[in-house]
């Protein structure tokens, strides 16, 4: 993807919901219901960003803050924008949100058949250990 000037990551607003729910459908198989998308975000501890790109969102991150971690709860790409630097682009704002004194870690866990995200979160830099039930939890601390 080519960064441009229409290029940039903002808060999810209620307007990018049909946007975000289309790509999320498309990015797993138990895609988010607008109910649960509804219900995800009214907690307090949650936050949503899109990447929009020529007034189209490419890719989108929910993630909660704890004491001491970021935790993704849901991440997606708009497939024919995948290997085009959104995933990068997206990790790295929450990257840029650690630090020594608060938070120094984020944790995704993944399934053992999303391949393509495992393979990201790799080049990211997140470390794997596996989990029960074909699961694994990434993890990137500082």
């Amino acid at each position: 993807m080519t960064m441009t000037a229409d290029t940039h990551i903002r808060w999810m607003i209620r307007r990018d919901y049909e946007e975000v729910l289309y790509v999320d459908a498309r990015c797993y198989e138990d895609p988010l219901t607008y109910t649960e998308l509804i219900r995800t975000l009214r907690n307090n501890s949650v936050i949503s960003v899109v990447l929009e790109d020529d007034n189209e969102i490419r890719g989108y991150c929910i993630y909660e803050l704890s004491a001491g971690a970021i935790k993704i709860i849901r991440f997606g790409v708009e497939p024919k924008h995948r290997r085009c630097g959104v995933a990068t682009a997206l990790l790295q704002r929450l990257k840029d949100k650690l630090s020594n004194q608060r938070r120094n870690t984020i944790a995704v866990i993944v399934s053992g058949q999303a391949i393509q995200a495992q393979l990201c979160l790799a080049r990211c830099g997140f470390v794997a250990e596996p989990q029960p039930f074909d699961l694994i939890r990434f993890t990137y601390t500082i």
